[in-house]
């Protein structure tokens, strides 16, 4: 019955208290503790997350939490179904709103990440060149130049869409195809036929290539030996296969530049001095801007909302929140006549703005007011005959009597409050303090 009421309460939740809802984790990621409940505990609490929940509210809030109707989802064992329905309608908003606020330069950048997660489910993968090794792949599209993140998904296994490298890339460009961009990538997702179609796009591509890849020069995947800066290279239209001799040799694919040119790379060798060394184009083009994902890993994981939690889903909420969050603090430094934030002042301040919101129901609200008991006053002070009278018994004085000791003793009692009191001190002691 305890939690009919707790979801009954929560459908009367506000938009402005889910802003502050949300302003709490926010706050939470700045100031980790390893259980939620301490940030109300006596010692360790966060008074900004205490003052504006109370534990019980923001605990049921985070219960009842729904990003989806539950009858809308399909069953999870069905192979044909949407395994991340739970979370798929958040994913769509943002990723709608993402491509809508923001223009991409001319160089984006295509790679993996993953969204932490160790329990169990069907999607969760093992990535073995991450930090991070267990948890969901999610597929990324970003500006090369400012780590914006244009579009997501999530890897939903063999028999899905984007269950290839070659699918993954294809759909993150569905909606910048055909404007001449450049995706650079690494060599996971290179390959021969992804260029082709990129290019009857009009869309160019480089990236790193492996060896066992289709429809590449037989020489070019031979082993040569080359001295440092020297390079190779094997063309057919705009298709250009390079080989550069760094320190140790390295396989480029690009449609996006010559094959040639002036540029050159700094090196340190075994003499620790800096070295000029010659290099192809490709080089300089995949070395400043194949970093764009790695660059929004950072800023999404530098000051992360994400805890742990037995539904599966809540770890990608957490993941798409701090992607969000990311993108509003790109979008705000990219902004006109803006305050110099880092990103740890911007969600200080983010966070202060979302807690402090406030539904006009709220605001008009009345605070329940405490009934003020009444003090009653103690007979001695009233007003009255306090005065002294002598009487022929001794008794113990009640203002210098101590609790274990037998106290003095007085033939003077008072003619209002009828006790024994020394006459000297105690009698008017007795009538004045409080």
């Amino acid at each position: 019955m305890q939690n009919k009421e707790l979801k009954l309460n929560l459908t009367q939740v506000t938009v402005a208290e889910l802003k502050a809802w949300i302003g709490c984790l926010i706050a939470m990621g700045l100031n980790k503790l390893p259980d939620i409940k301490m940030y109300w505990d006596t010692t360790w609490k966060l008074s900004l997350v205490a003052n504006r929940f109370t534990r019980k509210r923001f605990l049921s809030i985070k219960k009842y939490l729904h990003l989806a109707d539950n009858e809308d989802t399909v069953d999870q064992k069905d192979a044909s179904s949407d395994r991340i329905g739970k979370i798929r309608p958040l994913l769509n908003l943002l990723v709608a709103n993402f491509k809508s606020n923001y223009r991409p330069g001319c160089y984006l950048t295509a790679d993996e990440d993953i969204c932490k997660f160790k329990g169990r489910h069907k999607l969760k993968q093992y990535l073995r060149a991450k930090i991070v090794k267990w948890g969901y792949k999610i597929w990324k599209l970003c500006d090369s130049t400012t780590a914006y993140v244009l579009d997501l998904d999530v890897y939903m296994g063999k028999n899905s869409k984007n269950s290839s490298p070659y699918n993954a890339v294809m759909e993150l460009m569905k909606g910048y195809l055909d404007k001449h961009h450049v995706v650079v990538m690494d060599n996971f997702f290179t390959s021969v036929p992804l260029f082709t179609d990129l290019l009857a796009r009009s869309t160019y591509a480089c990236g790193t290539v492996r060896l066992n890849r289709k429809y590449l020069p037989e020489e070019f995947k031979e082993k040569k030996v080359l001295d440092a800066g020297q390079s190779q290279f094997w063309q057919s239209d705009n298709f250009i296969a390079t080989l550069w001799q760094d320190k140790r040799t390295v396989r480029f694919l690009s449609t996006c530049c010559e094959a040639e040119g002036e540029d050159t790379v700094i090196r340190r060798r075994n003499s620790n001095e800096p070295q000029e060394l010659p290099c192809p184009p490709v080089v300089k083009i995949y070395t400043k801007y194949m970093g764009g994902v790695d660059r929004s890993d950072r800023l999404v994981r530098t000051y992360s909302v994400s805890r742990q939690s037995k539904k599966w889903w809540y770890r990608l909420f957490y993941y798409l929140l701090d992607t969000a969050l990311a993108n509003s603090f790109i979008l705000y430094k990219l902004s006109r006549n803006h305050d110099e934030l880092s990103e740890l002042d911007y969600l200080k301040q983010l966070a202060v703005l979302l807690i402090g919101t406030k539904s006009k129901d709220e605001e008009v609200r009345p605070r329940p007011q405490r009934k003020k008991t009444k003090v009653s006053i103690p007979p001695r002070m009233i007003s009255g005959n306090h005065w002294p009278i002598k009487t022929t018994k001794r008794q113990i004085c009640q203002q210098c009597n101590r609790k274990g000791s037998k106290g003095r003793r007085s033939y003077y009692i008072c003619e209002s409050c009828d006790i024994h009191l020394c006459i000297d001190a105690c009698f008017k002691s007795y009538h004045t303090r409080r």
